[in-house]
C-alpha cells in the first residue's frame, strides 16, 4: 500500500514513495534506480464497503472488496515510473484518469494513458540508499521534484499476516473486529515466511505546495456556488488562492488544524481538488508496511485470495 498523497471526494491518486538500501553511503544517483531494479510490490484496496439489512429474520451483511496487487517499473530511458496491477478480489481493471497538478507557476497535466509498462505514475528524479525523490508525471515532460521519501527496511519474517492486512484494509475505516474474512486470517495465525521484507516509511517531505484535481467536473458552476452550498463548521473559513500564474483559482475550507476540502476553477469549469502544503510528515503519519518484497507479497496475495470474498453473510437477528 503506497502513501496516498492526493485524496479528494471523488477519487484518489496513489503516489509511489519508497526505496530500499542500507544506512551507509547516501550519495545520490539520477538515472539508475537501484530500488526499482530489486522489485517491490504493494496492495491497494480501492473499494471496501459493508452494508447491512434486516429482513425480519436475519441481518444480511454484504461485503464488497476491490483488492489488487501492484508491480512497479522504472524506464531508465524516460525515467517514468509506471505500475501494472493484478486483481485479487473483486473486478479491478487497469484504468487511468486525467488529472492536474498546479503549483504557483505551473500547471502539470497527467494524461489518462496506459503504456507498455502500465500506468505512468511519476518521474524518478534521484535517490540515496535510504531516500528517493520523485516528481509528478506529466505530458509537458517537466521533471520537477515534488516529494522525497525516506525509508528503512524491516524484516517481517514470521510476523502475522493479519498485522499487515490490518493496516491495509483498516485504513478504509472499516471495523475489522466484525469482518469475518479478516478474522479468518487472524484466527488462523498465518505468518510471513522467512525472507519476507517490508519498506517502512520514516519521513515524507512535500517539496512544493500544490493543488491536485482530476478531470471530473463538480456540480458547481462557479466557486461562489460552491461557497453558498458548503456549510462551515465553527472555526472554519474559506481560503482563496491562485495557481499556475493565475490560470487556476481555488477555494478551500480551512479549520484551525487543516484544510479539509477544496475546489479548483480551471478553464471555466469547477473541479473538486485537494491542497497539499509544503511540509514534512513523520513516521507516525505514514505506513509501516508500504511496500513488500516478492516473498512477502506472494504470501499476502495467497491470504487475500483464499480468505476474502465479496458476498452476503446472514447472521441471526439479535433478540
Amino acid at each position: 500500500m503506497s502513501f496516498k498523497l492526493n485524496a479528494i471526494a471523488l477519487a484518489t491518486l496513489s503516489v509511489l514513495l519508497a526505496a530500499c538500501g542500507s544506512d551507509s553511503d547516501n550519495a545520490a544517483t539520477t538515472n539508475n534506480s537501484s530500488f526499482y531494479d530489486k522489485g517491490w510490490y504493494d496492495i491497494d484496496v480501492e473499494k471496501f464497503s459493508v452494508n447491512s439489512t434486516n429482513d425480519g429474520i436475519n441481518i444480511n451483511t454484504s461485503y464488497s472488496y476491490d483488492i489488487r496487487a501492484n508491480t512497479y517499473n522504472h524506464d531508465k530511458n524516460t525515467n517514468i515510473i509506471s505500475y501494472t496491477t493484478q486483481s485479487l478480489v473483486g473486478s479491478t481493471s487497469l484504468t487511468s484518469q486525467k488529472s492536474y497538478t498546479a503549483t504557483a507557476s505551473q500547471l502539470l497535466t497527467t494524461p489518462a494513458s496506459i503504456g507498455s509498462n502500465g500506468i505512468p505514475q511519476s518521474f524518478f528524479i534521484s535517490e540515496t540508499t535510504n531516500s528517493i525523490t520523485e516528481g509528478t508525471y506529466n505530458q509537458e515532460n517537466i521533471k520537477s521534484p515534488m516529494f522525497t521519501a525516506t525509508f528503512k527496511q524491516k524484516d517481517i519474517s514470521n510476523m502475522l499476516i493479519s498485522d499487515v492486512m490490518a493496516e491495509q484494509i483498516g485504513s478504509r475505516a472499516f471495523d475489522l473486529s466484525s469482518n469475518p474474512h479478516f478474522l479468518k486470517v487472524k484466527n488462523a495465525a498465518l505468518k510471513f515466511p522467512t525472507g519476507s521484507v517490508a519498506i517502512e516509511e520514516a519521513q515524507f517531505e512535500i517539496l512544493e505546495k500544490h493543488l491536485f484535481f482530476f478531470n471530473t467536473v463538480s456540480p458547481y458552476a462557479t466557486i461562489s456556488d460552491y461557497k453558498t452550498a458548503t456549510k462551515l463548521n465553527t472555526g472554519e473559513s474559506f481560503v482563496d488562492d491562485v495557481w499556475a500564474n493565475g490560470s487556476v483559482k481555488s477555494s478551500c475550507v480551512k479549520s484551525a488544524s487543516d484544510i479539509r476540502m477544496c475546489v479548483a476553477l480551471y478553464d471555466n469549469k469547477v473541479y473538486f481538488a485537494s491542497y497539499n502544503a509544503k511540509e514534512v510528515l513523520n513516521a507516525e503519519d505514514l505506513y509501516k508496511y508500504a511496500f513488500l518484497n516478492k516473498t512477502a507479497i506472494d504470501a499476502l496475495i495467497k491470504a487475500y485470495k483464499d480468505n476474502f470474498k465479496s458476498e452476503t453473510i446472514k447472521t441471526p437477528e439479535a433478540k
